[in-house]
C-alpha cells in the first residue's frame, strides 16, 4: 500500500549511515541516462526517497524515455489512482466489483490497455493474477518486480514482509529485487534483471526490506528504460539484454 511504501522509505533514511559505509551504488553498465546519474548520487537519492519527489525528479531528468499512458487498480480508493489523476494520467478501476465474472474482468483489463495504446504493462503491487487474454495480448510485454532473488523465495504467498521474513529465517547472506516477465504462474516468468543486496547480521525483516526497496526503485527504472530503448530480445525462453544502439 502507499502508506507501507512511505513507511519503508522513512526507514531507508534511518539506514543512511550504514548504507554510505557499505557503498550500495548501482554501477551497472546497463544503467542509462538519468538512471545512472541518480544511482551515482546515492546519498542525494536517499534524502529524496518519497514517491512524489522521486517521480517528479525522474521525469525532469528524463530518466525513462517513456510515458505513463494509464493506471489501472483493483482498489477504487487506491492512492495510485489519486496520484495519477493529479498528473492528468488516465485511470481505471477494474476489479471483481466492476466485473464479477473473471473472464469479463480479463477482457476489460486487456481492452482498456489496448485502447490506451499501452506497449509495456508494469505491475506495481498488483496482487491479482492476470487472465489469459491479457497475458496473450501483451505476451512478453508485462513485467513485475519481486523483492527477492528469484527463483528463491517466490510463488504464491511470498509477498511483502513474508518474503523478507523467509529470507532472514533461511540464513542466506544475500537478497535483492528481481524484475521478471509475467506469465501464468506467480513469480515464474523469465528473469530480466536482478540486483544483489547483502543481508546484514543485525538485520530485521523491515531493515532488509528498506535496503532492498532502494534497489527496487533503481532496477525497475533501468528495466523500463531497456524496453523503451529496444534493448530486450529473446533467445528461446531466455531474456537477452542487447547493447543500446546510438
Amino acid at each position: 500500500s502507499l502508506d507501507r511504501y512511505l513507511q519503508l522509505s522513512r526507514m531507508v533514511r534511518k539506514e543512511k549511515d550504514r548504507l554510505e559505509g557499505l557503498a550500495f551504488r548501482s554501477g551497472s553498465t546497463l544503467a542509462t541516462g538519468g538512471v545512472r546519474e541518480r544511482a551515482e548520487r546515492s546519498t542525494d537519492y536517499l534524502d529524496e526517497l518519497t514517491l512524489e519527489k522521486e517521480a517528479t525528479r525522474a521525469d525532469a531528468e528524463g530518466a525513462i524515455e517513456a510515458e505513463v499512458a494509464l493506471v489501472i487498480s483493483n482498489n477504487s480508493g487506491s492512492g495510485a489512482l489519486e496520484r495519477a489523476e493529479r498528473h492528468s494520467i488516465a485511470t481505471a478501476h477494474l476489479s471483481g466489483v466492476t466485473h464479477p465474472n473473471h473472464d469479463a474482468l480479463d477482457q476489460a483489463i486487456s481492452q482498456t490497455l489496448v485502447d490506451h495504446g499501452v506497449q509495456l504493462v508494469v505491475l506495481a503491487g498488483y496482487m491479482k493474477a492476470l487472465g489469459q487474454q491479457t497475458l496473450q495480448t501483451f505476451h512478453r510485454r508485462i513485467i513485475n518486480i519481486h523483492p527477492a532473488l528469484l527463483p528463491a523465495f517466490g510463488g504464491k504467498g511470498y509477498f511483502g514482509g513474508n518474503v523478507h521474513r523467509s529470507v532472514m529465517e533461511s540464513g542466506v547472506r544475500f537478497s535483492g529485487p528481481t524484475v521478471h516477465i509475467v506469465t501464468g504462474g506467480y513469480d515464474e516468468g523469465p528473469i530480466v534483471a536482478q540486483k544483489v543486496v547483502p543481508v546484514l547480521d543485525d538485520d530485521t525483516p523491515d531493515t532488509l526490506a528498506a535496503r532492498v526497496l532502494i534497489e527496487e526503485h533503481l532496477l525497475y527504472a533501468q528495466v523500463i528504460q531497456m524496453f523503451a530503448s529496444d534493448m530486450i530480445s529473446w533467445r528461446g525462453d531466455r531474456v537477452v539484454i542487447c547493447p543500446q544502439t546510438q
